[in-house]
């Protein structure tokens, strides 16, 4: 566990926590991964993958065995470049959690995925992963961004040094609110801006500027087949609705 100063409002019981890391400032998201990496490499010279979670619980880590086992009986090593994204959408719409804001969210994710060449991953911003030692090594070295934006910066730096990215249905998740604060936007943005430059030189720099130039107060627009959405600013927060059209 990393406590960066935030408030732990999670469900994970501290009794399970073997080690508590209390860096002298706050790192934000992205800063506490990254130092909860360093430490648990060293710690752990010899574990071949990692397990993300965040602090809430959500997705409910236990989740995780069955992603380990994955790497596993796919012969994937320590040294490998691989990460696996437990992906709530089938558990958001099995349990009835599924609404317009969701959807349109993920429809975003989507289509920053599919541009930067990972077209089967659809949630990016899971907060159960797993990942090779290799991996691991990777995000640490080159990770620059804040906040959440370590979620978008982790997919661009897997696609930078050519790993592979799996997705994992997972099949527990709990109701997500109906917004998202306009700051995690934000954040995603600027892990893309960091890296812009590396984005470019490998023939991406299209889609680095397509999102950009995003700019959700003046709405995004979204398409799911027939079915239309719109991302909009409500009081400091995202929220996407579906467009409904008249004859």
């Amino acid at each position: 566990l990393v406590d960066d100063g935030s408030t732990l409002r999670g469900e994970v019981n501290m009794r399970d926590v073997v080690l508590t890391i209390k860096p002298g400032n706050r790192l934000g998201k992205a800063g506490a991964i990254r130092k909860g990496l360093e430490r648990a490499m060293s710690d752990n010279p010899k574990a071949q993958y990692f397990i993300q979670s965040d602090f809430d619980g959500d997705p409910d880590p236990r989740q995780a065995r069955a992603m380990v086992r994955m790497m596993i009986k796919r012969d994937i090593k320590g040294k490998d470049l691989v990460m696996i994204l437990g992906e709530r959408d089938r558990a958001l719409q099995k349990h009835g959690y599924w609404d317009a804001h969701r959807e349109s969210l993920f429809l975003l994710q989507h289509k920053f995925c599919s541009a930067l060449g990972y077209p089967e991953i659809v949630d990016l911003t899971t907060g159960l992963r797993v990942y090779t030692r290799g991996l691991a090594k990777v995000f640490v070295k080159y990770g620059k961004s804040e906040g959440f934006g370590s979620d978008v910066e982790q997919l661009i730096l897997a696609k930078l040094f050519g790993a592979e990215i799996h997705p994992y249905k997972l099949v527990r998740a709990r109701r997500r609110m109906g917004k998202t604060a306009v700051f995690k936007f934000l954040e995603c943005q600027q892990a893309i801006k960091i890296h812009q430059r590396q984005l470019n030189s490998v023939g991406l720099g299209a889609m680095a500027k397509l999102f950009l130039e995003m700019k959700p107060q003046e709405e995004i627009s979204l398409r799911n087949g027939e079915k239309r959405f719109k991302i909009q600013i409500v009081e400091n927060n995202l929220r996407g609705v579906r467009e409904v059209r008249g004859l």
